[in-house]
């Protein structure tokens, strides 16, 4: 997108743990990947490939946390994220235990946990500095913890209806949240579950789809 990567997509081998389902994957920034997976195993977590090259790209490991949830570690060069519509622009926690997930992202990451008062439901946003790292949430229905990564579109009800076209499954229909913007949720033809988001200082008359 606009010359840089958006992603990537690899054959999940039979070293992956039986019941992780096809997923896209969270990946956070270390300076040290061999030591952060190393201390991801001494606070509970378990290691699903551990730490190697990836090629000429830099040096990753993957693991899950202590409730399930899938994410990787990557030590690389300069890379730059692409920005705007068709970019992953958010990346949320899906658990069935937040308690024990904010303690080994805190202690893993350094990050802080901050409850959010923009949702009904609890809600934690995950603090890196100043800056924030993504959120976590609730799950409410049997499955997979997982990371949720959302994409930036135009317009969510116009691409969650093309999703569904091409194949996909709505998990969540295109819905609004209250003073941030629209979202929708599918599953894609192989299984891995993504969300799609228009924030509300994007959206442009009615034709956005955010009341």
């Amino acid at each position: 997108m606009g010359g840089f990567p958006v992603g990537g997509m690899i054959q999940m081998d039979s070293d992956w743990p039986e019941d992780v389902p096809p997923h896209w994957g969270c990946y956070i920034s270390s300076d040290d990947v061999d030591a952060m997976a190393e201390k991801a195993t001494e606070l509970g977590g378990a290691l699903c490939c551990g730490p190697q090259e990836a090629g000429d790209e830099g040096r990753f490991a993957v693991i899950t946390d202590p409730t399930g949830a899938v994410i990787s570690i990557f030590k690389g060069g300069d890379c730059k994220n692409p920005q705007g519509h068709g970019s992953f622009c958010w990346n949320e926690l899906l658990t069935n235990d937040m308690d024990k997930a904010s303690d080994f992202y805190t202690n893993l990451f350094g990050w802080k946990a901050e409850a959010s008062e923009t949702s009904a439901e609890p809600y934690t946003v995950f603090m890196n500095g100043e800056a924030w790292a993504g959120g976590m949430m609730k799950m409410h229905w049997e499955g997979h913890p997982s990371w949720l990564g959302y994409v930036s579109v135009e317009n969510v009800d116009t691409t969650a209806k093309k999703a569904t076209e091409l194949g996909a499954h709505l998990c969540v229909e295109p819905s609004d949240i209250p003073g941030i913007g629209r979202f929708a949720v599918f599953t894609d033809t192989v299984g891995a579950t993504i969300a799609i988001f228009t924030g509300l200082s994007e959206c442009y008359g009615d034709d956005c789809g955010c009341s």
